[in-house]
């Protein structure tokens, strides 16, 4: 069928995997074979949906399932063929004709492939009782047949809508395809059929422009056709958006009603863009005008015409074409046929409760590697650290999963949960730390996706810096398919927890942190990021938030030393208690003289709420490289609000996508209240406050009121100023972490204070 799976009958790629051109029934027919390939991002949730969604769904405008194969840990699915390949193939790829020449589709055809995509979601969001969402419109998923018909393909993220009439959205993780996302439905995980028009809308203007939707080789303020060609839009520059190659195909009211109906596809919020109904209605009605000018029917117009004219159009075309298709029996189910000679090591997935892997990993206690390190007794707080350097030869502990087991008493304490993993409280080496066998505290992280391995313990453990988060050891197993690979690290105890729990956390044990120390965790936070940002290879942390800013506990005093000038003046700076009680002693063995005093009495120990930085050397995972485009799959803990706008519109990161980020900390810091608020899913913090930070009393309203007005106005102004230049929509005009960094010292050093 496919010679083997022949690299030289590939057709396409994707998420999924490999597509080949094969034949069946003894080769009287061609199909299109679409293969899981190995590490897919895309897996048998996928690979379901799809058999279930295209075996109930029959239409015109839809790609037919002809039948599946799922044995021996291969999934495969086979298609029609579709003889004219993508339509992005069409626009920005272009194919070659047989004689050499480019081939180029004209503004009709374009207008007629629009119409046939808009009538087959159409369908899929009204052709059933709740309606599918398709959740993956992109033009590499709209196939050409043959005669040039659309048809929409790739149904593995399909998810049904709902019925209720108070609940129009279906909360989900997000899924889809950077540039064509809905950053709404990123934001609020609220998907609702709007998603796929406002990813119809990105393919309109592909469609029109000629070019991709996410394209980083332009311009950065053009990276994101949607931003830009938006902005044209309202500026009224139709004309410069048009695809060379349709000069003068297009007539200005067409093109104007075109540009129209994407830009309201795009509408910021859901609410304000049509239903595929509407966009079906409004297209046809504008491919009527370009043939035949002289009956244009323009939209004003169209509204004149009243109901009985409105009543012609057939969004679905003709009748014959909706075709309930709800019998999975007819469709083909094939066996080894498909599958080549030799024995296969496709072994990388595994559909729950259906199948077994055919590799098992040995008993995780059975691992006996373990170091010969030791942490020494007091290493949370004693542990010198060498800032701004890479470490050559980190000194990691390479633990055994009993240690482990046994250090979280059976991975007893969850202290939280992120993108990456699971955190726990655990003790260690109790018989060498403490006498009473307390032991030493660490926390120790249960990685998600362990097969990154160089991609987490490599930048971790030569980093070494004063405010990011040490990493002290690691186990790891890496035998057999990724999800029986385990890999633990684990990490200095940061013992005031987060930022997040002493912004937002709620209960009388927890105070509200005063100016300064809130100054003070920015500026250490500012710091660590710039450390990151400055190495030759720049880290990009990706996950910086409230939540991944950890303090640590330790100690200073409240008093200054000096010698007295008789003037009642006092030089010298703040002590920490071990330096103070070698002083005093020093004071005593030496009989100094009376006039070393220590100018206060009222010598206590002060928490200083170090600032450290977490979870920050993972970007490299859910790149988009790394994830072909797709949007990684977020799991609990996630929160877009703090992602830049350009990796929402774009999928890319940059350094200063950590500025933003900081950004968002900011107003947080200022406001005391969190970026996504759980019980307001409406209110977004960055566009909700933005207004009021130019305005000294408008930023009044806005300050957390727990500090009861016991902060500098004109430090807090200083600080909006900065939160509103790093939350820049353009990437090139958000400033460096290194001017953050001098800015937040600046503030520090002249308003500071409280009083």
């Amino acid at each position: 069928m496919t010679n083997n799976f022949d690299d030289e009958l590939v057709i396409g790629s994707g998420g999924f995997g490999n597509v080949y051109k094969g034949f069946i029934d003894d080769g009287t027919t061609i199909v299109a074979i679409k293969r899981l390939k190995s590490k897919s991002n895309q897996g048998a949730n996928e690979f379901r949906t799809e058999i279930e969604m295209l075996s109930n769904l029959r239409h015109t405008h839809l790609v037919t399932l002809i039948g599946y194969c799922d044995e021996r840990q291969e999934m495969i699915l086979v298609y029609e063929y579709m003889e004219h390949g993508t339509l992005a193939d069409h626009l920005y790829k272009h194919c070659t004709v047989g004689n050499g020449t480019i081939c180029h589709l004209s503004w009709k055809q374009r207008m007629e492939i629009c119409i046939g995509t808009a009538r087959g979601l159409d369908y899929l969001h009204t052709g059933t009782r709740r309606g599918m969402i398709h959740r993956d419109v992109k033009t590499t998923n709209i196939l050409l047949d043959k005669d040039w018909v659309a048809k929409i393909s790739d149904f593995g993220l399909c998810k049904e809508g709902t019925t209720s009439h108070s609940h129009t959205h279906v909360s989900t993780d997000v899924k889809g395809t950077f540039g064509y996302l809905d950053p709404e439905y990123f934001l609020t995980h609220r998907l609702t059929k709007k998603s796929d028009v406002y990813a119809f809308g990105v393919v309109l203007l592909e469609v029109l422009c000629g070019r991709p939707a996410v394209d980083l080789s332009l311009e950065e303020n053009q990276h994101s056709l949607a931003v830009w060609a938006q902005q044209y839009i309202k500026e009224e520059k139709h004309d410069q958006l048009i695809d060379p190659s349709l000069r003068d195909q297009i007539l200005p009211q067409c093109l104007k009603v075109f540009t129209e109906v994407a830009n309201k596809c795009l509408h910021k919020h859901p609410s304000g863009r049509p239903t595929m109904t509407d966009v079906v209605a409004s297209l046809e009605c504008m491919l009527a005008s370009q043939e035949q000018p002289r009956n244009a029917c323009t939209e004003d117009e169209e509204e004149e015409k009243g109901e009985e004219e409105e009543e012609d159009v057939n969004v679905h075309g003709d009748s014959n074409q909706l075709i309930y298709y709800n019998d999975m029996n007819k469709l083909k189910f094939f066996h080894k046929v498909l599958l080549p000679p030799h024995p296969l090591r496709c072994s990388l997935m595994m559909i729950p409760n259906t199948r077994r892997a055919t590799n098992t990993a040995p008993a995780s206690d059975e691992s006996n590697i373990t170091g010969n390190w030791q942490i020494s007794a007091g290493s949370d707080t004693d542990m010198p650290y060498l800032d701004g350097r890479i470490l050559p030869t980190p000194n990691l502990r390479i633990f055994s999963f009993s240690e482990l087991k046994n250090a979280t008493r059976n991975f007893e304490t969850l202290l939280g949960e992120g993108r990456y993993g699971r955190v726990y409280r655990g003790w260690l080496d109790a018989e060498l730390t403490s006498s009473n066998g307390s032991g030493f505290v660490v926390a120790i992280k249960r990685m998600y996706r362990c097969q990154y391995i160089n991609h987490t313990v490599g930048p971790l453990c030569g980093l070494s810096h004063s405010n990011l988060v040490k990493i002290l050891g690691y186990y790891w197993v890496d035998q057999g398919p990724y999800y029986v690979q385990k890999l633990f690290l684990v990490y200095e105890f940061m013992q005031n927890g987060s930022l997040e729990q002493h912004l937002f956390g709620r209960g009388s044990a927890l105070q509200p942190l005063p100016w300064d120390i809130r100054l003070k965790i920015l500026i250490g936070a500012a710091q660590g990021l710039a450390f990151l940002h400055s190495l030759e290879t720049p880290v990009i942390c990706r996950e910086f938030k409230a939540s991944n800013i950890l303090l640590d506990k330790r100690y200073g005093v409240n008093g200054v030393f000096g010698c007295d000038n008789h003037n009642g003046e006092a030089y010298g700076d703040k002590l920490s208690v071990g330096a103070w009680l070698w002083l005093k002693l020093l004071v005593v063995q030496l009989a100094l003289p009376p006039c070393f005093l220590l100018k206060k009495e009222n010598l206590e120990r002060q928490e200083s709420f170090n600032s450290k930085i977490s979870d920050f050397s993972y970007g490299e995972l859910d790149s988009p490289e790394k994830c072909c485009g797709y949007v990684p799959t977020r799991y609990p803990g996630t929160q877009p609000v703090y992602e830049a706008p350009e990796y929402v519109f774009t999928g890319d990161v940059s350094v200063k996508s950590d500025v933003y980020s900081f950004g968002v900390v900011l107003l947080e810091m200022l406001t005391g209240l969190c970026a996504r608020d759980s019980d307001d899913h409406q209110r977004n913090l960055v566009s909700w406050v933005k207004p009021y930070l130019d305005d000294r009393r408008k930023l009044a309203r806005v300050i957390d009121s727990r500090l009861e007005g016991r902060y500098p106005e004109e430090a807090a102004l200083l600080i909006a100023h900065l939160a509103q230049r790093c939350l820049e929509d353009i990437p090139g005009t958000r400033p460096s972490t290194k001017q953050v960094v001098e800015t937040l010292e600046g503030i520090s050093a002249s308003h500071g204070n409280t009083e």
